[in-house]
């Protein structure tokens, strides 16, 4: 456990030193930001764990976890069978979009997302955050590829802050 916190730290400081070697410090969240992280259907907890300590560190926000959620049938794809990251996010605007207690949501899954990319109409990722927005989703389905846990929750954390990162502004560089 002790090893899983220190890998958590060291991505969240690499993280924080790309943003400010970017000239991005200003994206640095206020100390009362508040972040939400819903569970969406099947989840390893453990990885979300990690990935909500990871946001408090980076950000210096309060991350809390709200009550596990089913993931919106309206979302599901299913000629590939996953779900559309945009209609989670839809999703997550519709029933939390005005909770006083949340400044920035993250709905978090283990099931497959995608979106729409260039020509390819369902392509798989692993989050999607809304630029200048409020909500982003991370999946965890496609870090479990060929690694270790170690490995997964490097992905997770980073994957997370990334995501996080759009929603308060950060575009890709």
């Amino acid at each position: 456990m002790r090893q899983c916190l220190l890998i958590c730290i060291a991505i969240a400081m690499t993280l924080g030193l790309k943003l400010r070697e970017s000239g991005a410090e200003s994206l640095a969240a206020p100390s009362d930001l508040r972040i939400c992280f819903v569970p969406l259907g099947a989840h390893d907890a453990g990885l979300l764990e990690h990935a909500r300590r990871g946001s408090e560190y980076l950000y210096g926000a309060d991350a809390v976890v709200l009550a596990k959620e089913k993931l919106p049938t309206k979302a599901y794809y299913k000629p590939r069978r996953r779900y559309r990251a945009e209609k989670i996010l839809d999703y997550l605007l519709a029933e939390h979009g005005e909770d006083k207690g949340c400044d920035l949501l993250v709905g978090f899954t283990a099931k497959d997302i995608s979106t729409t990319k260039d020509k390819h109409i369902d392509w798989g990722i692993l989050g999607l955050g809304e630029m200048d927005g409020k909500a982003c989703v991370v999946s965890t389905f496609r870090m479990k590829r060929k690694a270790k846990r170690a490995k997964q929750i490097r992905r997770a954390v980073s994957t997370t802050n990334h995501e996080i990162g759009h929603v308060l502004g950060a575009p890709h560089g």
